[in-house]
C-alpha cells in the first residue's frame, strides 16, 4: 500500500484530518474521502471489499456497503500505524457525546474502533482550546463582539449516598461570545446628547411601525390562505422571505465562540460579580493577543445579554461597581446589558395561555381548553415552560385555522369549494394579485379591529376568537423576525407586546425589559451600538437567509450540550474535569451533527417531528365551521371569559398605564436596575429546570 503518515510522501485522509478542528468542518465526509483515497492508493483492495457485497442495486445499500468499506479501511489503517487515527477519533467523539463508559472505550480500542481511555483525555483536551483560538483570529479582524451568559445547573445524584455525599445541586454558569455581522467598526459612535425627558411616548406605534407590522401580518395570513382551493393563486407572489434592510447581512454565517465555564451561582450577587469580572479578564486577554492591548476592547466594549433575571443581575453589579476607580473595576467593557428576545417569546406566550386556557372551560366549544381535550393534547396544559414546543404548536395550529375560517365566513365560502376568490384572479397580472391579496389580508384584519379600539361585540365567542387570532398573529410575526433576522420589525414588535403584558399585570418583568430595551436602542446608544444589540439577538448558524434563531436559544442549546457531557463523567464531576469536559462540547458537537447529517441520522424529537397531524387540521376545521365564531350571534356567551374583549390588551386603562410607564422610563433612565423579585408570578422565573430540557425548539 502507498499510504504514507506525516514523515515522508503525501499524507493520509487518516493523518491530515485526524485534528478535531477538521473533523467539526461540515465540508469534511470521512467516509467518501477515504473511498476516494482507496481508489486513487489501494483500487486492488477496494476492489477486493466491494467484491465480499451482494449488490443489491438501490441508494440505501450502496451507502452501507460505502461505510462499511471505510470502517474497514480505518481499522486497517489504525491498526498499522497508530498515528492514522481520524477514524477512531471520529468514533471516540460519538461515543463522548453519547456518555459511553471508559469500558466500553477500552473494549472498543480492542478492536481498533476508538482511541484508549488515555487518549480520550488528551482529545477532550484538544477540543477545549479551538474555541479560544477561534476568537482570538476573530478579533484580529473585527473588535466587535457580544457575549451571552446563561445558568446551568444540574442535580447531582451520587451512587453511594451517606451523610457526607447527599444529592446536591451543582450551580455553574455558561456563556457564549457571538460575532457581528451587519455592524461595523466605521459606523458612527456618537451616542445622542442632551436626550431630553423620555415619557411614555417612546412605547407608542409610529405611523410608519404600524404600517410595517401590518404588512408583515398581510404577508402571514396569506401564507395560511395559500394552502385553501380558492387562494392557492397567492403560491406566485407571497414573499417566501420579507424583504428587510439587513437582509444580506443577516444571512451571513455567524461565528459562535463557547467561553470557559465558571463554577458560579447568578442566584448570588457575589458570584455576578465574579463572572462579569472573569469576563473582563478573559476579554482583557483575548484583545491582548489580537491586538496587543486592550484600547480597541475600551474603544467598542462588548454588548452583554442574557435571559430576564440574567439581565438583571448584570445591570445590579454593574451598579454596586459604579464607585470604582478603574474602568475595569466599573466593568465598563461588558456594557451595555440587554434582555434576549427567545425568552421573552417564550414569556409572551405563558401570557397568552393564562389569558385564554382555563381548565374549567374545556366544555366551551371554540376554547383552547376544548380543542386540547378535543385533539387529546394531555401535554398541553397552560405551564409553557415545561412543554415549550407543544404549547407552541398547539397555538399555531388554533390561529392558522381560525384564519381561514374567518375567510370562509367573512367571504361567504363553503368549505368544499375549490373556486378561485376573488373570480379570475388567477389570470390576472402580478400586479393586480397583489392589491387583492392586500385587499382580502386588510379585510381580515379589520374584522379582527387590529389596532383599532372600541370594536367589542356582544358575543363573546366573536371576541374570545378575535383575541386569539390577534395574538395568534403575533406570535407568528415574533417568529418570522427571528427567523429573517428582521432587525426593522424588532421595536415594533416590542410595542405590540408592551400592553399585552401590562394586561396581565402591571409589575410584568418582561413588559420592562421591553422598555428597557427600547429605550437602548431608539433612544441612549449611538448608531453603532444600537445596531449591535439589535443583530446580537440574532444568530444564524449556518447561513442562508431565513436561518436566524434568538441568541438565548443558541445559549440554552450550549447549556443543554455541556450538561450532556457533564453527566457522562459519572462520578468524576470535579471541578477540573468539569471545566475541561465542558470546553470541549462545541467541536464535539460539531462532529456529531456533521456525522448525522452525512448519514441521514433524523434526531428523536427534533423538528421532523409533527406535534400536529393531519387528522387534527381536519377535526379543527370541522368544529370551527359547526361553531362559526366568527358569524356575530348578539348575546352569544363564553361562559368561563366573561366580558372579554376581541382587543388582547381591550381591558388595559390606557390613561393607569401611561402613568405606570412614565414610572417605568424615569426609573430606567436613572439607571436604576429592575427589582429582580418584582414578578408577579411565582412560577415565571428563568432557572433552568433539566425536564424542559429536551423541549427546547431545534435550531437549524
Amino acid at each position: 500500500m502507498h499510504v504514507s503518515t506525516k514523515r515522508q510522501g503525501e499524507q493520509s485522509v487518516l493523518m491530515r484530518k485526524k485534528s478535531m478542528e477538521s473533523l467539526a468542518d461540515e465540508n469534511t465526509d470521512m467516509t467518501r474521502e477515504i473511498l476516494k483515497e482507496m481508489k486513487d492508493r489501494t483500487p486492488s483492495l477496494l476492489e477486493m471489499l466491494e467484491a465480499t457485497f451482494v449488490k443489491e442495486h438501490n441508494d440505501t445499500a450502496d451507502e452501507k456497503i460505502k461505510e462499511a468499506i471505510a470502517l474497514v479501511y480505518g481499522v486497517i489503517m489504525f491498526t498499522r500505524n497508530p498515528e492514522l487515527s481520524a477514524y477512531q477519533r471520529l468514533i471516540t467523539a460519538l461515543c463522548i457525546r453519547g456518555r459511553a463508559e471508559d469500558m466500553l472505550l477500552s473494549r472498543l480500542n480492542k478492536i481498533g474502533l476508538t482511541l484508549s481511555t488515555a487518549s480520550k483525555q488528551r482529545l477532550i483536551a484538544e477540543c477545549g482550546k479551538n474555541s479560544n483560538k477561534k476568537l482570538i483570529d476573530y478579533l484580529e479582524g473585527s473588535p466587535l463582539l457580544k457575549i451571552t451568559g446563561d445558568n446551568l445547573d444540574i442535580f447531582i445524584k451520587p451512587s453511594c449516598q451517606s451523610t457526607e455525599k447527599s444529592n446536591y445541586d451543582l450551580h455553574l454558569f455558561a456563556s457564549n461570545a457571538i460575532s457581528c455581522r451587519a455592524a461595523t467598526p466605521d459606523l458612527n459612535m456618537s451616542a445622542p446628547k442632551d436626550v431630553g425627558p423620555l415619557n411614555s411616548d417612546i412605547v407608542r406605534l409610529t405611523d410608519t411601525e404600524k404600517d410595517h407590522i401590518r404588512n408583515s401580518y398581510i404577508v402571514l395570513i396569506s401564507r395560511i390562505l395559500s394552502s385553501m382551493g380558492p387562494f392557492k393563486w397567492m403560491e406566485s407572489i407571497i414573499p417566501k422571505h420579507i424583504h428587510h434592510p439587513h437582509k444580506a447581512a443577516m444571512a451571513e454565517k455567524s461565528q459562535v465562540f463557547q467561553l470557559p465555564l465558571q463554577h458560579k451561582n447568578e442566584a448570588k450577587y457575589e458570584d455576578v460579580l465574579s463572572i462579569m469580572d472573569d469576563y473582563e479578564k478573559h476579554l482583557q486577554k483575548a484583545f491582548r493577543e489580537a491586538h496587543g492591548d486592550i484600547q480597541m476592547l475600551e474603544k467598542y466594549r462588548v454588548i452583554t445579554g442574557g435571559d430576564q433575571l440574567t439581565k438583571v443581575r448584570f445591570a445590579g453589579a454593574i451598579n454596586l461597581r459604579l464607585m470604582s476607580p478603574t474602568s475595569t473595576g466599573r466593568l465598563e467593557h461588558v456594557q451595555p446589558v440587554v434582555c434576549e428576545l427567545w425568552h421573552l417569546k417564550q414569556d409572551y406566550l405563558e401570557k397568552c395561555y393564562k389569558a385564554l386556557y382555563r381548565k374549567e372551560s374545556m366544555m366551551e366549544e371554540g376554547t383552547m381548553s376544548y380543542f386540547r381535550n378535543v385533539l387529546k393534547k394531555n401535554d398541553v396544559n397552560g405551564k409553557v415552560k415545561g412543554h415549550f414546543k407543544t404549547h407552541s404548536e398547539f397555538f399555531k395550529i388554533l390561529t392558522e385555522s381560525l384564519i381561514r375560517e374567518q375567510a370562509l365566513e367573512l367571504f361567504n365560502m363553503r368549505e368544499t369549494s375549490d373556486d378561485t376568490f376573488p373570480a379570475g384572479i388567477d389570470k390576472a397580472c402580478r400586479a393586480t394579485k397583489e392589491v387583492a391579496m392586500r385587499n382580502i389580508g386588510n379585510s381580515l384584519l379589520d374584522m379582527l379591529g387590529f389596532l383599532q379600539a372600541g370594536m367589542n361585540t356582544d358575543d363573546e365567542k366573536f371576541n374570545y376568537c378575535s383575541n386569539l387570532c390577534l395574538r395568534g398573529l403575533h406570535y407568528l410575526q415574533l417568529e418570522d423576525t427571528a427567523k429573517e433576522g428582521n432587525l426593522t420589525m424588532v421595536s415594533p414588535n416590542l410595542k405590540v407586546c408592551i400592553p399585552i403584558f401590562y394586561q396581565h399585570s402591571c409589575l410584568s418583568k418582561y413588559m420592562v425589559e421591553c422598555i428597557d430595551y427600547l429605550m437602548k436602542v431608539n433612544h441612549y446608544m449611538s448608531p453603532l451600538d444600537s445596531l449591535r444589540i439589535l443583530e446580537g439577538s440574532f444568530v444564524n448558524l449556518r447561513g442562508g437567509v431565513g436561518n436566524n434563531v434568538e441568541a438565548d436559544l443558541v445559549q440554552e442549546h450550549s447549556v443543554r450540550n455541556q450538561k450532556d457531557l457533564i453527566r457522562g463523567l459519572g462520578a468524576n464531576k470535579t471541578e477540573n474535569a468539569i471545566s475541561t469536559v465542558t470546553a470541549a462540547a462545541p467541536i464535539i458537537t460539531s462532529i456529531c451533527r456533521n456525522f448525522d447529517n452525512q448519514h441521514d441520522i433524523i434526531k428523536k424529537g427534533n423538528r421532523h417531528t409533527k406535534h400536529i397531524s393531519e387528522e387534527d387540521v381536519n377535526i379543527l376545521k370541522k368544529s370551527l365551521r359547526k361553531l362559526r365564531p366568527f358569524k356575530v350571534t348578539a348575546g352569544r356567551k363564553c361562559r368561563s371569559f366573561n366580558n372579554i374583549t376581541n382587543s388582547p390588551a381591550g381591558r388595559v386603562d390606557v390613561n393607569k398605564m401611561e402613568i405606570d410607564i412614565n414610572r417605568i422610563v424615569e426609573r430606567l433612565g436613572r439607571g436604576l436596575a429592575q427589582n429582580d423579585d418584582s414578578e408577579e408570578d411565582d412560577d415565571d422565573d428563568d432557572d433552568d429546570d433539566e425536564d424542559t430540557d429536551s423541549d427546547l425548539p431545534d435550531i437549524p
